[in-house]
């Protein structure tokens, strides 16, 4: 004599508990189609992928890397040579015989001062940000 199969409880993917008539073999027939299981699940796993990347990232500061240590070694060099190109067209600007060259002389060289105080400023800022992420690692 046979005996009758008593009801599957089933947890579906969201967390519910699904009753089923039958055994485990009645289940596999009546259960919804396994791509949806399959995709929900890989987007939860990229979804857990992604916050432990980040999660790294912002935990851990970034080290200064071998061409950014070159660079920030070579950086007071680099400023020096523009304050050096710096102060000879201020000395030469201060000369009353410079103003008597033609006008696209004075302006050339006053553009070129212009140049040399953005490099500058960016040498000076960089040399800054270098600096900082050698002084996080230490």
């Amino acid at each position: 004599m046979a005996r009758p199969h008593s009801p599957t409880l089933v947890f579906e993917v969201h967390g519910a508990v699904v009753e089923y008539a039958g055994g485990y073999d009645d289940w596999i027939r009546q259960r919804p189609t396994q791509p949806d299981k399959e995709e929900s699940g890989k987007r939860r796993a990229v979804g857990k992928q992604k916050s432990r990347k980040g999660q790294g990232k912002k935990d851990c500061p970034r080290k200064i890397t071998f061409n950014e240590a070159k660079e920030l070694e070579s950086l007071p060099g680099r400023i020096e040579e523009l304050e050096q190109e710096q102060k000879r067209i201020y000395e030469k600007m201060s000369s009353p015989e410079f103003y008597r060259n033609d006008g696209g002389k004075i302006r050339q060289t006053q553009a070129r001062l212009e140049e040399l105080k953005l490099a500058l400023d960016e040498a000076y800022d960089r040399w800054e940000g270098l600096e900082s992420l050698r002084e996080e690692r230490q």
